[in-house]
């Protein structure tokens, strides 16, 4: 018969066994969704290495997608996706830059709008994690920036309307 210290640490062990193959299937389900989300996220550790980045990250980086490799530092991502991915000659590209992040991190700007070579724009947000990491968000805003053109666009056609109806009725007066 088993004495009452070993059938304890049988049920202990059993119990923590089953605790892991949880938290494994958790962790994997959690890798799952975000792997499949349709915005871009990549993660670095408090050392700006590269720890994590879903396949819509990989996507964004077309040309440099060997840089989305676990290990590599922010500093050479942020190279690579301002001399290949960014619009060159605009600002953002003229500025950005590993510490240029971290800084608007700590100054409260964590997003920033950005356009790629490609003509895509993307809304790019970044949070620091609990650990001293940063997890940086891009959601691919293209389709809002056309209507915001569009908008303008209209609103100018119909401020020069506008203009022109205001001469008209001046000049027939």
């Amino acid at each position: 018969s088993l004495s009452p210290q070993p059938r304890a640490f049988h049920l202990s062990s059993y119990r923590e066994v089953e605790a892991r193959e949880r938290i494994s299937r958790q962790e994997g389900q959690l890798v799952d969704a975000i792997e499949h989300l349709n915005d871009a996220i990549t993660i670095y550790d408090a050392d700006q290495k590269l720890v994590a980045a879903n396949r819509k990250a990989r996507e964004h980086y077309t040309g440099v997608e060997h840089l989305m490799t676990p290990g590599n530092s922010l500093q050479e991502v942020v190279d690579g996706y301002r001399a290949f991915v960014v619009m060159p000659g605009t600002e953002y590209s003229d500025r950005l830059s590993a510490a240029s992040i971290m800084n608007s991190l700590q100054a409260g700007n964590p997003s920033d709008t950005v356009q790629y070579r490609d003509g895509r724009w993307m809304r790019s947000n970044r949070y620091r994690t609990a650990e001293g990491g940063l997890l940086i968000y891009r959601t691919d805003i293209t389709q809002q920036k056309i209507a915001e053109d569009e908008l303008i666009r209209s609103a100018n056609r119909f401020r020069d309307f506008g203009t022109i109806a205001s001469d008209w009725f001046w000049e027939m007066d």
